[in-house]
């Protein structure tokens, strides 16, 4: 090996070393981005990158690599910028830009949604979960899923999942849901024995369902119906989806609106692997669990009150691996650099167990 070989062996050796260092940095400077977007602090901080630089340089033995190492930190500090910019990064144009995984097919009211705000550059996965591994697995940049329906309530599958998955919520949008019963084209109500839907659409049509003797079909989506029905072409069979899906799948509607809810609408998250800074956003989420001793929820709660936040909806969900407590689901209004809303987020992430910061963020695609 000749003198060259080595000495270039010597910054393969070193170079390894340091890409294993740099990634470790990294990953700090990807969680200091996070910590500084929960509290509505500046990415930059001249005062503080002007004094680590000087540092950096001083230690550096041999001067005359003194402005190489300076420079060398300067790309180095760059593109941590760019890293908790791009965790912090704002809307544009009230638009999110990216692809987008939803449950279900097409004609679904999740493919709905999703079409809201991201028009075609959506596509459809078989459930909630998939929507979820596919957003953290970096497939999707965004994912779109019910969380509520006005009639019904929470979607507590989802609920559970934002808890398992560690995603945020950069996003909403509502769709107006009309279900309607629908049939193969040469099919009559009199013919209808047995129904396929989502359990949300039989849920929400329960008044109209209550006198029919008919056989119910939970399937995982309302459009996956639709499309069952029609591949199956038995009169004696129906769906209960919207009429966008019965039209995509040359179904005939039998009965229109039959949700017994005339105001009828679901709430739609999108997730992200990031959150969302934005002066604009109005709705915060967050989850966690309080103290398991007698009035800690509404000591928890208190710091809300006493900051003069509002909030919207909570929502408890059992902890699976600790009998008797509960995870607490909790939407506020307001935006984290709101001085007040700070404070309480604040005291509450120390007072709380489990606590965990899901978005700050706003209504799109409307």
């Amino acid at each position: 090996m000749n003198e060259l070989d080595v000495q270039r062996k010597i910054i393969d050796e070193v170079d390894s070393e340091l890409v294993a260092l740099l990634e470790k940095r990294m990953t700090a400077c990807e969680e200091i981005g996070r910590i500084k977007m929960n509290n509505g602090m500046k990415v930059l901080d001249a005062e503080r990158e002007r004094l680590i630089l000087a540092d950096r340089v001083s230690r550096a033995e041999k001067r005359e690599y003194h402005r190489h190492i300076e420079e060398i930190f300067k790309c180095m500090m760059a593109e941590s910028r760019r890293l908790q910019k791009s965790i912090a990064r704002s809307y544009d144009s009230g638009k999110l830009s990216g692809r987008a995984a939803y449950q279900g097919v097409d004609g679904s009211f999740g493919s709905e949604a999703a079409a809201s705000v991201f028009e075609d550059n959506i596509y459809n996965v078989r459930t909630f979960e998939d929507v979820f591994v596919e957003v953290v697995l970096g497939r999707a940049d965004y994912g779109v899923l019910p969380v509520e329906n006005y009639s019904t309530g929470s979607i507590i599958d989802v609920l559970d999942l934002l808890g398992k998955y560690e995603v945020y919520i950069v996003g909403e949008t509502y769709v107006d849901v009309r279900q309607c019963l629908v049939g193969t084209p040469d099919a009559e109500i009199d013919d209808v024995a047995q129904v396929y839907s989502h359990e949300q659409g039989f849920y929400q049509s329960r008044e109209y369902l209550a006198d029919k003797d008919w056989i119910q079909n939970k399937v995982v989506n309302t459009a996956i119906a639709a499309s069952m029905v029609s591949e199956m072409g038995d009169r004696s069979k129906a769906a209960i989806c919207s009429a966008r899906a019965a039209e995509i799948y040359g179904l005939k509607i039998l009965k229109s609106n039959i949700n017994f809810a005339s105001n009828n609408r679901t709430r739609f998250i999108i997730i992200g692997r990031t959150p969302i800074i934005d002066k604009t956003n109005s709705k915060i989420s967050i989850m966690f669990s309080a103290p398991h001793v007698s009035g800690s929820l509404c000591e928890a709660l208190g710091f809300f009150r006493d900051n003069g936040v509002n909030m919207v909806k909570i929502e408890s969900r059992p902890i699976a691996e600790q009998h008797g407590d509960y995870m607490f689901f909790v939407d506020l209004e307001g935006n984290v650099s709101s001085t007040n809303v700070n404070e309480a987020l604040q005291k509450l992430q120390s007072y709380a167990t489990n606590y965990r910061f899901l978005g700050n963020y706003r209504s799109l695609g409307q």
